[in-house]
């Protein structure tokens, strides 16, 4: 690979504007810079932009002046030592031809290609590129016979120091350019040269024509209107003067005085004519023509040439002596010149050829033009409005101040790449406006002065100088805006009231809103560029003084008083600092200013506010705490002692909108919530219990505040209260504010210190029940009654380690675990880490033993909350994640479940499916439990189709909840019949999946009429209503009354049932004995037997089966006592038991009315039954 490197020693050697084209296209034009300065970069660009031939000339010059070159370039590189031997030449010997002999004609023409031409150029030259130039037919010795020079050992001071002038550009300042030298002992040499001096007063400079200076053609005519014709009258001429006669244009007098500054000349100066009554004549069409429009030799054109003598007035001011001393110049080119003289004045209108002196120098006036100029030509491009391509191609080229700008023409500028004519029409305003041009060429005087330039400190009253810019602004229209422009700053930028928008004036201008953007933005820009220097000025050192005191500052401080400036007069500062710098900020009404925006401000405030919040615990603060607060903002963010504390109070103030209530500040709005608390901090500081001493609460805030809490709803003030984050509830129904929280701060220690053994243990997530009952004894008798305030107490310890999200919830900060992490999520890692189905056993031993869960919280997270957690088989449960679903066979299963569910026109039993397409079961998710299906096909939401409890069915059908009852009820209502059995149990378990245990309970808990042993019907089938079920219960009642009269106390149904005293049913229906029975079991007020029914309000003390048996016992036989198969046959006839049913075993207990006799087979009367039924027997 490549490389160069520059050695020590040849580092700071410059390289002339009469150097080499090559080393000055590394920078783009640039005339004077060192070898430090060349770059790897530069020389690849080189090579991009420029022919191969060209870069390789370039290499052998880098060689040949001592740079080492490596790699493929090798053969380029100059010497390898570190210190070589150079040509050692005199500074007498520097401006001497290089002059060698025929033999040496490789050499001479090797420095000719490397524009090598005078003897300066080779000084400090190593001998070792010089002996390969010349085929090696030079040695050491051989170099000095050609050359005035010494061979030495070159040493790192060998070149001249130099001094940079700015970032891109060196100037050597020991050299030959002695006028530099002489300009900084003696100012005033600068008016005048030694070579075109004749006598102490005459200055060659000021006898030339006005058109000298080559000014528009407008310039002349109004020069030559007020009569004048030469430099020495125009320099005459102060800035008042000039100004009248150029019409008060501005810019015309500044780009005349840089034209003279260029010669060495300026306004206001004290001139002579020194040839006022012999000064030769000329014809006046010919007074301004150059020399080379008359006919010359060529060898008297060239003399002219070299003596500076380029027009005709001038050659008319020298005399005989003068000519004859220009080298080269003998007496044939003389008498040449003079008879083309004599021919120029031949008798015609005629015009004097003045000579002008200098009466005396003024080296302030020309200083201070010099001064201005220099001041504008070291203006950087970064402070003057560019567009971004501009800005970009000129910072491509290093580009960074005008007096660089204006050394290239148009056509080095239309070279740049990215540079169009919109671009350089642009460049042109600009520099107009300073009064220069492109092309502009500056002698090394000039430059010199330009490079040393330094603006001289002033002393700056920052107010005045706003006041006197702001009063440019007061009487609007502008000049340099068109009538758009001025009415888009009038209406937008300068307005202190409401300013219009874009749309507004899109409409006035009959423009689009973007274009009435691009006006501002234009306005903007011409306001900056027209008044740049004053604005940066300003802005310069109200940043250099604002920036000592951290960014803050009082404008008091500042000698800038806010009440000179009036609104209108404050939004035009604001608006203007906003154009130069946006971070710029000032605040009239709290008289501060910030360099670094209102952010810096804002975040001051925001800064204060914290201290007040670590200081107080809440909201309210007073004045002393706010003054606190604010010094110690100020020690932090590093804001000046001297800054006015109550500004930034203020501002504070202001920014934070605090409100007062009593005694107390807070920041924003006090809401009725706070005016609540605080009353409640200072009435009850022991606490209260709110809900049983609301009266106690009510009274005293009316004794407080009438005002405030007078009309206020206990209930309001009640919710208002428990709510706030300052008031804790500490046990059941008791509240206290914070600040008065008394409790063992040695036990809360202890909790905490158990919390985080947990934590080191591995237990990065419980809930706080878990540290609660192990310290529960230790907790209660220091004051702490629950859980509840123990997490508040443990939210005010501000444990760096201990997290809180939401109660009861504790987390281990340490750990990657998500503090935003609720208690589902939790739950769900834990699946997900589990790697296959858990049972519900463990999750208890891990949530609710380990992290102090509530078992409710575990099953709603489990069962409801969570789509990932599954059920499974044996009370287990698993992670989606470990699921096998097939989810198109869970499609085409639900596609199975469509076709039954059109068949059935109902529910179906997801249990049924299990049964009856078990194969498709399995393939869309093997072994999978009804509860795991259900949520699989909650999880894909069918739109059709609904899912509740077991049962699935069409959406559009679920118009209730769903249940085995239900649907049995709305078949039977659906048929309007009396049903069969053995017919619901076909349609229903066969046909709809049910199982026998989900038949029957069903059959026992629907709201069906059983109508025989073993039908049913669904009470709207007759029609079954309050009134008609008032009719039948009137008639039972009666018969049974009736009955009781005769001292029966029952009444068989079937006896009932013949009287036909009972309503007719529709549909032919029949009353039976167990259609009775079962509408009658909705009354409450019978109590029926197989066959009778009794009043179980009776007179007979008769309650159970037991008592019935015993008062037909001993009515029916005598001694109280008979054969159990007796007495069953009695109580079959009674209607009282089942024929060839049994007497049930359980109706034989203590206390029961009968008794049975094993050892006999008999049924008597127990000790219970006869004292209750004694008289019957």
């Amino acid at each position: 690979m490549s490389t160069f490197s520059i050695p020590t020693w040849l580092k700071d050697r410059v390289i002339d504007e009469d150097y080499h084209e090559e080393l000055r296209g590394l920078f783009s034009g640039t005339i004077r810079f060192c070898f430090r300065d060349i770059t790897k970069e530069a020389i690849i660009k080189y090579y991009n932009n420029y022919p191969r031939e060209s870069f390789y000339r370039l290499l052998r010059i880098l060689g040949f002046y001592g740079v080492k070159l490596t790699g493929k370039i090798a053969a380029y590189s100059g010497p390898q030592e570190k210190y070589p031997e150079v040509m050692s030449i005199e500074k007498a010997h520097w401006e001497g031809k290089i002059i060698l002999p025929e033999a040496q004609s490789s050499l001479s023409s090797a420095l000719r290609s490397f524009g090598l031409s005078k003897i300066k150029q080779l000084h400090g030259v190593p001998v070792e590129g010089v002996i390969v130039l010349s085929d090696n037919n030079l040695s050491p010795e051989k170099i000095t016979n050609y050359f005035p020079a010494t061979i030495i050992q070159v040493h790192d001071n060998f070149f001249t120091p130099i001094t940079t002038s700015c970032s891109c550009e060196r100037i050597n300042l020991i050299g030959n350019d002695e006028s530099y030298y002489q300009y900084q002992t003696s100012p005033s040499d600068l008016h005048t040269t030694a070579e075109n001096t004749t006598n102490e007063y005459f200055d060659q400079r000021l006898s030339q024509s006005i058109e000298s200076l080559q000014l528009s053609s407008e310039y002349l005519d109004s020069f030559r209107a007020n009569n004048i014709n030469y430099l020495g009258e125009l320099v005459a001429k102060n800035d008042e003067e000039l100004t009248e006669i150029l019409h008060h244009r501005r810019k015309s007098l500044q780009e005349i005085k840089v034209r003279l500054w260029l010669i060495g000349l300026c306004t206001g100066l004290k001139v002579k004519i020194l040839n006022l009554d012999s000064a030769p004549l000329v014809e006046e069409d010919k007074a301004s023509l150059s020399v080379e429009n008359i006919h010359l030799s060529v060898r008297a054109a060239k003399c002219l040439r070299q003596a500076n003598i380029r027009t005709i007035p001038e050659l008319l001011l020298k005399t005989d002596d003068e000519l004859l001393a220009i080298p080269h110049f003998g007496r044939k080119s003389l008498n040449e010149i003079r008879s083309e003289i004599v021919e120029l004045q031949q008798p015609k209108q005629m015009k004097a050829v003045r000579k002008f002196g200098l009466v005396e120098t003024e080296p302030l006036n020309i200083v201070s033009t010099q001064v201005d100029i220099c001041s504008n030509l070291t203006t950087k491009i970064s402070d003057i409005v560019f567009s971004v391509r501009t800005r970009g191609c000129l910072k491509e080229r290093n580009i960074e101040y005008i007096w660089q700008l204006v050394r290239l023409s148009k056509y080095d500028l239309i070279g740049m790449r990215n540079l169009g004519r919109k671009s350089i029409n642009e460049l042109d305003e600009v520099l107009e406006s300073f009064g220069f041009w492109f092309g502009m060429k500056f002698t090394k005087n000039q430059l010199a002065a330009i490079y040393a330039f330094e603006p001289s400190p002033k002393t700056v009253v920052l107010g005045e100088l706003i006041k006197q810019l702001v009063d440019k602004f007061s009487s609007p229209p502008f000049c340099f805006l068109n009538q758009r422009e001025n009415l888009v700053v009038e209406e937008r930028l300068f307005k202190a009231k409401r300013k219009k928008t874009l749309e507004e004036l899109a409409m006035q201008f009959s423009l689009t809103r973007e274009r009435v953007r691009q006006l501002e933005k234009s306005a903007k820009g011409k306001i900056k560029q027209q008044y740049v220097k004053e604005l940066w000025t300003i802005v310069d050192n109200l940043k250099q003084k604002v920036d000592r005191t951290a960014g803050l500052a009082d404008l008091d401080a500042l000698r800038i008083d806010p009440k000179e400036f009036s609104l209108q007069e404050q939004i035009i500062i604001d608006c203007l600092f906003q154009m130069m710098d946006e971070k710029l900020f000032i605040d009239w009404k709290c008289s501060l200013i910030s360099t670094r925006g209102d952010e810096w401000i804002f975040l001051i405030c925001d800064a204060i506010e914290l201290y007040l919040f670590e200081a107080t615990g809440d909201k309210f603060f007073t004045e002393k705490d706010l003054c606190e607060a604010v010094e110690k903002a100020c020690v932090d963010f590093g804001l000046s002692s001297d800054l006015n504390r109550q500004n930034l109070i203020k501002e504070f103030h202001l920014v934070k909108k605090v409100k007062i209530l009593d005694d107390f500040l807070s920041c924003g709005r006090i809401t009725k919530q706070d005016q609540i608390i605080l009353a409640f901090r200072e009435l009850f500081p022991e606490g209260l219990e709110v809900y049983k001493k609301q009266d106690l609460l009510m009274q005293k805030l009316k004794v407080y505040d009438p005002e405030r809490f007078g009309a206020t709803s206990p209930r309001a003030i009640l919710a208002r209260l428990t709510d706030h984050p300052d008031v804790f509830l500490w046990r059941r129904g008791f509240f206290i504010h914070k600040d008065h929280l008394h409790y063992d701060e040695v036990i809360v220690k202890k909790v905490v210190e158990l919390i985080e053994q947990l934590f080191d243990q591995g237990h990065s997530r419980f809930q706080v029940e878990v540290p609660f009952i192990i310290f529960k004894d230790d907790l209660l008798q220091s004051g702490i009654p629950n859980q509840y305030a123990l997490y508040t107490l443990l939210r005010l310890q501000n444990n760096e380690r201990i997290g809180q999200r939401k109660f009861p919830t504790i987390v281990d900060l340490q750990t990657n675990i998500d503090i935003q992490e609720g208690i589902l999520e939790e739950l769900e890692n834990y699946f997900l880490r589990a790697g296959g189905a858990i049972p519900f056993s463990e999750l208890k031993e891990e949530f609710l033993v380990k992290r102090g869960w509530k078992v409710y919280s575990v099953q709603q997270n489990i069962t409801v909350n969570s789509e990932v957690i599954y059920p499974w088989h044996d009370s287990s449960y698993i992670h989606l994640k470990y699921l096998t679903v097939n989810y198109s066979k869970l499609e085409e299963l639900l596609d199975a479940i469509r076709t039954k569910l059109n068949a059935i026109q109902g529910a179906y039993s997801l249990k049924g499916a299990r049964k009856e397409m078990g194969i498709l079961w399995e393939q869309a998710c093997p072994s999978a439990s009804v509860r795991t299906m259900v949520k699989l096909i909650r999880s894909v939401d069918p739109e059709d189709l609904q899912i509740e409890r077991y049962f699935i069915l069409y959406s559009d059908q679920l118009t209730e909840s769903v249940s085995a009852p239900h649907e049995l009820e709305e078949f039977c209502l659906g048929k309007d019949i009396e049903m069969n059995s053995h017919e619901l149990h076909e349609e229903f378990c066969k046909q709809r999946g049910w199982s026998e245990n989900q038949y029957y309970t069903a059959i026992r808990k629907a709201n069906l009429f059983r109508s025989g042993k073993s039908t049913y019907l669904h009470p709207a089938t007759i029609n079954w209503s309050e009134s008609l079920s008032l009719i039948v219960h009137q008639v039972m009642e009666s018969y049974i009354d009736a009955r009781n009269k005769n001292h029966y106390p029952h009444m068989q149904i079937e006896e009932l049932i013949y009287q036909y005293a009972l309503p007719e049913l529709p549909q032919n229906i029949q009353w039976t004995r167990h259609l009775l029975k079962s509408v009658s079991a909705k009354f409450g007020d019978f109590l029926f037997f197989d066959d009778a029914y009794i009043a179980i309000d009776n007179d007979f003390d008769i309650e159970d089966l037991d008592d019935m048996i015993g008062f037909l016992i001993g009515r029916h036989f005598r001694m109280g006592i008979a054969k159990r198969d007796e007495v069953e046959q009695m109580l079959w006839r009674e209607g009282i038991l089942e024929s060839g049913r049994s007497i049930p075993s359980d109706q034989y207990f203590n206390e029961s009315s009968i008794v049975f006799l094993s050892e006999s087979d008999e049924v008597g009367l127990s000790p219970t039954g006869i004292e209750r039924y004694a008289q019957s027997v």
